[in-house]
């Protein structure tokens, strides 16, 4: 899991591209995507001050995203690419450089 992977993976999802695949073939896109936003948290756990109630509402937010079953239309997919693309702008804001060796099928 790279940023450039995770942003480009958002970008695609959040673009009317999306608008032109059935609903039935979004399933490798969601698996993807929880398995980046699942990280994203793993990380977020590891690095950001939680003592904010700004840094803890995002990451609760994706983790309730992450851990959501369903999501195979595409408002719930793009729900979840908005959720990876503010957590992973907060990370960044916060200093963030980067994911450790992480492998997204590994999260939670």
């Amino acid at each position: 899991m790279t940023v450039v992977a995770i942003e480009e993976s958002v970008e695609y999802l959040l673009s009317s591209h999306l608008d032109e695949v059935k609903e039935g073939d979004l399933d490798a896109a969601v698996v993807t995507l929880r398995g980046y936003l699942g990280a994203l948290v793993e990380e977020a756990d590891a690095v950001l001050d939680f003592g904010r109630v700004v840094v803890r509402a995002m990451v609760d937010r994706a983790r309730g995203v992450a851990g959501r079953e369903g999501g195979r239309n595409s408002a719930e997919v793009r729900e979840a690419a908005k959720t990876a693309r503010d957590l992973l702008t907060l990370m960044k804001q916060e200093g963030w450089e980067g994911p450790r060796a992480v492998d997204p099928g590994s999260s939670p």
